[in-house]
């Protein structure tokens, strides 16, 4: 074959090639709604795939480069908060508060868990499970919780004691105040145990067990030391539908923060009620905020509502977590 025929043969099959082309494009312009959309999955569904792998694959790159160019400073859960309140404001004035952030800082307050131990909701359930990823997992340093709530997650142990963290003077201003949530460490062990007699028993198929522990298998890697017994609740969080006579906290009732259902033991076999002093062998878990005058400006709870500070057990920026406690409480701390 000559050099000519073989030009004049490259021609043809680039003029067949676009003729191809020309008549797939009128028989998708032919086509309309569901046919073109079934047309296109049909003949193009390989590349359809590879380009939407593709673009999965760009977005997890750039939220992990994202992820690992970004310091987060404070990451503060308000629990039950009205979710249709401005949580923006307040991060950016308690930015403005530590003298603002430098490009890549950040800061993180979330409004969405609403949590109401003992409801039996699917809802309540979804949560638990996500508070309980949180706290496993790490990614949480302060929650702000309504007194109703207050007994559950101390007693399942997420969070941390603050008598070594507050200094005398805070102790004692906050003491003075009535300010100071005391409670008895939780029995972790005897926590464990009975979540390890619960799993497989108050849900019956298994399943909402089997993916709650699915999921927070995969974080346990990522998890801090010392938080064990967030980790072993966390396997059960998806039961709290069956657990009418668990020892869950109820809506308060008195000055006191609430007792259980039970009305005088806990989950884990401690006694429950918060106390504002302290009796033998308690520890300071929380502070008041909710009267300190600022917590009430962005209107996240109702004005009666008491709400309590806390700092998860296994956070990573305590030291912010007290200068937000401060801001928090009124102090000039900058």
């Amino acid at each position: 074959m000559t050099d000519e025929e073989k030009k004049l043969e490259r021609q043809q099959e680039k003029e067949e090639q676009r003729e191809k082309r020309r008549q797939e494009r009128q028989k998708i312009a032919s086509l309309h709604g569901k046919k073109r959309l079934q047309y296109l999955w049909d003949y193009y569904k390989v590349w359809l795939v590879f380009l939407a792998i593709a673009i999965v694959a760009v977005n997890i790159a750039v939220t992990i480069v994202k992820g690992l160019m970004t310091k987060t400073l404070l990451q503060v859960s308000a629990l039950s908060a009205d979710y249709n309140a401005a949580g923006d404001q307040m991060q950016k004035d308690f930015s403005s508060y530590i003298g603002g952030l430098k490009k890549h800082e950040a800061l993180s307050f979330d409004l969405s868990i609403d949590l109401h131990p003992g409801a039996v909701t699917q809802a309540e359930q979804v949560a638990d499970v996500k508070l309980q990823v949180q706290v496993s997992s790490g990614t949480l340093d302060v929650v702000l919780v309504p007194d109703y709530a207050f007994s559950y997650i101390q007693q399942r142990g997420m969070l941390m004691s603050l008598d070594d963290v507050l200094s005398p003077d805070e102790i004692e201003t906050y003491g003075k105040a009535g300010d100071l949530a005391y409670a008895s460490a939780p029995d972790l062990q005897a926590l464990s145990e009975q979540d390890a007699s619960e799993a497989g028993t108050l849900d019956p198929e298994g399943e909402s067990t089997v993916r709650t522990i699915t999921t927070l298998s995969s974080l346990q890697n990522q998890t801090e030391p010392g938080t064990e017994a967030a980790e072993a609740e966390a396997k059960t969080a998806a039961n709290t539908e069956a657990e009418s006579d668990s020892g869950m906290a109820a809506p308060a009732k008195s000055e006191s923060l609430p007792e259980t259902d039970t009305g005088t033991e806990a989950s884990s076999g401690q006694a429950a009620e918060i106390h504002s002093t302290p009796s033998e062998g308690e520890q300071i878990y929380g502070i008041r905020v909710d009267d300190s005058g600022v917590l009430s400006d962005y209107a996240w709870y109702p004005i009666n509502q008491k709400v309590y500070f806390g700092i998860v057990s296994n956070a990573r920026h305590e030291d912010m977590a007290l200068t937000y406690l401060h801001y928090l409480k009124g102090a000039d701390n900058k």
